[in-house]
Formats: C-alpha cells, structure tokens, sequence
C-alpha cells in the first residue's frame, strides 16, 4: 500500500471532531499538515515509515487532549484502530507517539509531523494565522509577538532536513516582519 491508501479511513473517522475547533486548528489545518509531510517525505528521509502510525499522528494531531480526557472518544477511536487490524501493544505505543510528537518527537513518523505543523508556524500564513486566533482570543498585537517570539521561533527546531530548511526560511521572513511591526508600533506611539 502507499501511504495515501492508509489516510481516508483516519480522516473519515476524525473529520467531525475538527468541526468545533477555531480556525487556526480545524481540519483544514490537518489537510496541511498532511500536504506538508508529504513535500518532507518526498524531500527524503533515512528511515522506513509507519505509515499508519504517520496517518494516526498526522490525523488525531489536534485531539491528542479530547483522547485524554473523553473516555467514549478514547474508547471507540482504539475500537477504530482495532477495526485495522492493529494491536492493543501498536495502540499503546501509537497513543504515546501522540503525547510528544509536538514537544519531543523520538519516531520519524513523530518528526514529520512535528516539523509538518511548526512549519506552518512560521511565515507569512502563520504569521496570518497568529493574528487572528489571537484576534479572536482577544490577544493584543504585542501579546502575540511576545508569545510567537518567546514560545516559538526562538524555541523550535525541527527535526527533518527539508523541515530545517523550510523552517529556518520562513523564520527569517517572520523576524523580519516582527522587527517592522515592533517599529510601526512604537511610532504611532510617539
């Protein structure tokens, strides 16, 4: 099989549960992060994938929480993975995945997602994307460079080649626009 056979059934069975995320983590945000993996992918990377484990973290990535706290939830998505063909150990060490993909990936599959969703982090579209889940979190201007600055860009670091290479690229291109934003702000306070 090729890893675009493994993602429908994910994507079918999480669609739903995006529906009441904001904009900035909704399912769109999944199809992103799935678009992104596969450019790090075709970029290359050195070791086999899982790729049902890379479908499971790319899918269930913003619902990592929702499986930790819903016991219904949590017990009909390992029902779902049973549904598979997958084992009780494989679901285990799947959840785990999930739990650190974003903080501390060990797993390439784990990378690949970590880097696919800090990608979108940076750059124009997430800088985009800051302004307005901040917007909508009633976060001012100056909150939002503080946690973008403090939080990410001089935080994150990205595991795969094509991940460094992309990230460090849209990084630039943030700073930059952050350093002009500083400068706009503090001259309409003069």
């Amino acid at each position: 099989m090729t890893k675009d056979n493994y993602l429908k059934p994910f994507k079918d069975y999480v669609k739903e549960h995006y529906t009441s995320k904001d904009a900035a983590h909704n399912f769109e945000h999944i199809e992103r992060i799935i678009n992104t993996s596969n450019k790090i992918i075709d970029y290359g990377v050195d070791e086999d994938i899982d790729f049902y484990l890379l479908a499971f973290l790319q899918c269930f990535h913003g619902l990592s929480r929702k499986l930790e706290t819903d016991s219904e939830f949590k017990r009909n998505t390992i029902d779902f993975l049973l549904g598979l063909g997958l084992s009780g150990e494989k679901i285990t060490i799947y959840f785990e995945c999930l739990k650190r993909h974003c903080k501390s990936p060990q797993r390439i599959e784990e990378k690949i997602v970590h880097d696919s969703n800090f990608i979108e982090v940076v750059g124009s579209y997430g800088l985009a994307r800051a302004f307005n889940s901040a917007g909508t979190r009633g976060q001012t201007i100056e909150e939002i460079i503080d946690i973008l600055e403090t939080h990410y860009y001089n935080m994150i670091e990205c595991k795969t080649p094509f991940g460094k290479i992309v990230y460090n690229e849209k990084k630039k291109f943030a700073e930059d626009f952050l350093i002009l934003l500083k400068k706009e702000i503090d001259w309409y306070k003069e």
